[in-house]
């Protein structure tokens, strides 16, 4: 009798935490919500709009992309908004804070952080902001980083999903492709030494896994490789300094630095 009642207060106590739980993960969604709508757009934000909304996709992946440094996967999802759907503009913002809100609701239910740190994470800066408000495809990499580090947790039992979520995040953005690349690094240090053991369909998981991952990491280089006339033009159009350029990526990998830290407590 005090064995049930214990447990019966255990779950009620688990229940009132979860609900602590999605009241801090949907004020913190209102919260991000109305920052997109006062929000006025930058220039690079109407950049992907207008690229996946006026080009064919086979000439965006193949040929623009090039240009601009960035890989896939935000182009992708754009494209049929623009051209399927007909969304105006005025939805991109909500469209980035939809993937950042799923990827607050993936650090504050799945974290194996305590409960405030989460909170407090969630609520920083780049996460209700930055990561959310701002809508980039930044907007998919807490979504699919944090996805990624709760799958790696559980080893051969997950691995295509974990091979699914890291080459999606490659496909997110230069500082995406890093950070997947270092976790199937770890992962495989983690996972080859099983190779030869029983069940059979562990290596089935480990080669089809490995089979996505690398069909991803070609696919990022074929689109994010630059072609011959890049520097030529930017030289025309002075937009191009290796200094500016160096300066600008030490300054954006401050912030990548906050998910890969987050990353490597996972890891452990």
């Amino acid at each position: 009798m005090t064995t049930d009642l214990r447990q019966i207060a255990s779950l009620n106590a688990k229940r009132r935490l979860s609900l602590v739980d999605l009241s801090v993960l949907m004020s913190l969604a209102c919260i991000i919500l109305y920052t997109v709508s006062k929000h006025e757009p930058w220039a690079d934000e109407a950049q992907s709009w207008l690229i996946a909304r006026d080009l064919p996709y086979s000439r965006m992946i193949f040929s623009e992309l090039r240009y601009e440094g960035h890989p896939a996967l935000w182009y992708t999802i754009l494209w049929p908004l623009g051209h399927v759907f007909k969304l105006p503009y005025e939805f991109l913002g909500y469209i980035g804070a939809t993937f950042a809100i799923a990827g607050l609701a993936v650090l504050i239910f799945l974290a194996p952080f305590p409960r405030l740190v989460r909170y407090l994470i969630a609520s920083s800066f780049f996460f209700a902001y930055e990561y959310a408000a701002v809508a980039r495809s930044y907007n998919l990499l807490p979504l699919l980083a944090f996805l990624a580090a709760y799958l790696f947790r559980h080893g051969l039992s997950r691995v295509v999903g974990f091979a699914i979520a890291i080459a999606l995040l490659i496909q997110v953005s230069v500082h995406g492709a890093l950070i997947g690349v270092v976790m199937l690094a770890f992962y495989g240090l983690r996972v080859f030494p099983q190779w030869s053991q029983p069940p059979s369909h562990n290596r089935r998981g480990i080669v089809t896994g490995a089979l996505i991952a690398t069909i991803s990491l070609v696919v990022f280089v074929l689109v994010v490789y630059p072609p011959a006339d890049a520097k030529a033009l930017a030289d025309a159009t002075e937009s191009f300094s290796l200094t500016s350029h160096l300066a600008l990526t030490a300054a954006s990998l401050v912030s990548a630095s906050q998910i890969l830290c987050l990353l490597v407590v996972y890891f452990c």
